[in-house]
């Protein structure tokens, strides 16, 4: 910030594989969230160890875009806290479905246990995915926020658009 002017509310962490995972770890982490405003992964989820709630008591907004058959970096479909890669190679990682409900949670929404989560969350011109909330959107953009789509684990030119317009919702719901 002495050299160049950053609006510290649009500081954004975005990252796909294991630069998802790593923008977990961010938000995690009490030493970087308190640093960032809103975090986007793709096909990336925190390794079997690492089920952790955000660093911070500010409110950091996740997006999650995850593939149902992406044998990589497995989602899961909430039946257990951690699953394990499609090549039995050893690798866990924590299900899409129980990260997103800790870091709802952390929120202050009330979580159920139902898988996808009970609230449908739309990104205008985003139909190849479908998102879901345990935080009620009826309160405001949610905080937590699971998408899914029918794809392997692999970048989509769409991604970071969806994870955009998400943010973007977030900062508007602060400003306005």
């Amino acid at each position: 910030e002495k050299y160049v002017c950053v609006d510290r509310s649009r500081v954004y962490v975005y990252g796909y594989s294991m630069g998802g995972m790593f923008s977990w770890s961010l938000g995690q982490d009490p030493r970087t969230a308190p640093l960032i405003a809103g975090m986007g992964t793709v096909m990336g989820l925190p390794m079997h160890d690492y089920l952790v709630g955000k660093g911070t008591a500010s409110d950091i907004p996740v997006i999650g875009i995850y593939g149902d058959r992406d044998c990589s970096v497995p989602p899961g479909d909430g039946s257990a806290v951690y699953n394990e890669v499609c090549d039995d190679d050893g690798y866990l990682y924590v299900d899409a479905f129980h990260q997103h409900r800790l870091w709802a949670s952390d929120h202050g929404c009330s979580v159920g246990m139902t898988h996808p989560a009970q609230y449908e969350y739309n990104i205008p011109g985003r139909n190849e995915i479908r998102c879901a909330s345990h935080c009620n959107p009826d309160d405001g953009v949610p905080f937590s926020v699971d998408c899914r789509n029918d794809a392997e684990h692999g970048k989509e030119p769409w991604h970071l658009d969806a994870v955009l317009k998400f943010f973007e919702d977030h900062y508007n719901s602060r400003t306005n």
